[in-house]
């Protein structure tokens, strides 16, 4: 593995002037670890494995090297980019639009939730330079024909691991069918799985890597507690944690979209929040983050949808309302709060039959919690047994979640 000195700003680059005056209108200016490591070698010709914690500055690792190789106005696809959702979607072509303004390079998001008529439209009145898509979607356009790619020649597989995870690896390999031979093929994920090496086996020719591994500093500037208590007790602490906090603004989490629409409802009416999910129109999915993000609302109840790819700067507080179903999603929860040096705080509540759930977290992501000197409950010294699975089950293993390793979707 090649490591070339690792450059410190943007203009210390090999960057054409019109990307370094985006990035300068942007605010960049220093660049993070993996923004210095992956940048040198995306500016040349090779294939690319990359690997770096949410929160890192992934996306403008692998955004600005392609903006800068791109020929604007050509009128074909030159770069594909698959992620594995609607939000994190709109992100990378957010942030690729914002980057390629000066020099006029374009992207254009296709995802599932608004109509096929009008994506093909819009990419037949504006073609784009860049697609960026789910997998879903993007497959639906080749074989509309409304997306070609016989010229593309870069493809960026974002955050694979949640892509497998999610079920796309035969989507993943039908999208890669349809691009040209010669191409480059750049993969990057918070996580690398042994399903993602193998999809870099297959797809990736030498590839140059860039591993930035988490930082246990990063995680102890996020105060991590966990609650004991019964399902029909966690409202009440949620309210009091709401109450005894007036500059709360975070975001809490449910493993279900029934779940996040019941507890939005009990907490509505009393206190700033709203709530997303899946099953949500794309429209009002997007209205909902603009508000959130503008601060008309303090809390804002969701899946794991949100638990990736989305930058919503400032988040004091992170409450997993339901523990997630895996310790990798922990992470990615816990890690929208704490962004750019700041500290946060990150709440879990357990019931007292999910003693093992606990344990195995605490395990698996090799950090403590401690216990909130409120929480009045304790675990049971015998779990409950449970239609529909051992010790607790509700979903076929034990515990609540089983830690199965599989994220489900949203």
């Amino acid at each position: 593995m090649t490591e070339p000195t690792s450059p410190e700003r943007f203009n210390e680059l090999d960057l054409q002037p019109e990307v370094l005056q985006a990035l300068n209108d942007m605010g960049f200016e220093t660049m993070t670890d993996v923004q210095a490591q992956a940048i040198p070698h995306l500016l040349t010709s090779v294939d690319f494995l990359g690997q770096a914690p949410t929160g890192t500055g992934k996306t403008a690792a692998f955004s600005i090297p392609l903006v800068n190789r791109i020929e604007p106005g050509t009128g074909h696809v030159q770069a594909l980019i698959v992620g594995p959702t609607r939000e994190l979607v709109q992100q990378i072509a957010l942030e690729i639009n914002q980057i390629g303004k000066v020099k006029g390079v374009t992207a254009a998001p296709v995802f599932g939730g608004e109509r096929m008529y009008g994506q093909k439209q819009r990419l037949r009145e504006e073609p784009a330079d860049i697609i960026v898509g789910t997998p879903g979607r993007l497959i639906d356009h080749l074989q509309g024909l409304s997306i070609d790619l016989s010229r593309c020649r870069i493809v960026v597989l974002d955050e694979c691991d949640e892509m497998l995870d999610m079920g796309f690896i035969d989507d993943i390999e039908l999208i890669l069918s349809y691009l040209p031979q010669g191409r480059q093929t750049w993969l990057f994920s918070a996580t690398m799985s042994q399903e993602s090496l193998k999809v870099a086996d297959r797809h990736l020719y030498y590839p140059e890597e860039v591993r930035i591994q988490p930082q246990r500093h990063s995680a102890e500037v996020i105060d991590q507690y966990y609650y004991i208590a019964d399902e029909e007790d966690k409202l009440q602490i949620l309210k009091n944690l709401i109450k005894t906090d007036p500059d709360l603004y975070g975001i809490v989490f449910c493993q279900t979209k029934k779940g996040v629409v019941e507890l939005t409802r009990k907490l509505r009416g009393r206190y700033p929040v709203e709530c997303i999910h899946g099953a949500m129109e794309q429209s009002t999915r997007e209205l909902m983050m603009e508000r959130f993000r503008n601060r008309e609302y303090k809390l804002l109840v969701a899946t794991d949808v949100l638990a990736r790819g989305i930058d919503i700067d400032c988040l004091t507080h992170i409450i997993n309302y339901e523990p997630p179903r895996d310790p990798e999603a922990y992470i990615h929860r816990i890690g929208r709060t704490a962004r750019a040096g700041e500290t946060g705080v990150a709440f879990t509540f357990f019931e007292p039959y999910q003693e093992w759930d606990y344990k195995q977290l605490v395990k698996r992501i090799g950090m403590e919690m401690d216990l909130h000197p409120d929480s009045t409950g304790a675990f049971e010294a015998q779990p409950r047994r449970r239609s529909g699975g051992r010790g607790g089950s509700r979903s076929g293993g034990r515990g609540s979640g089983g830690y199965s390793g599989n994220s489900q979707g949203s």
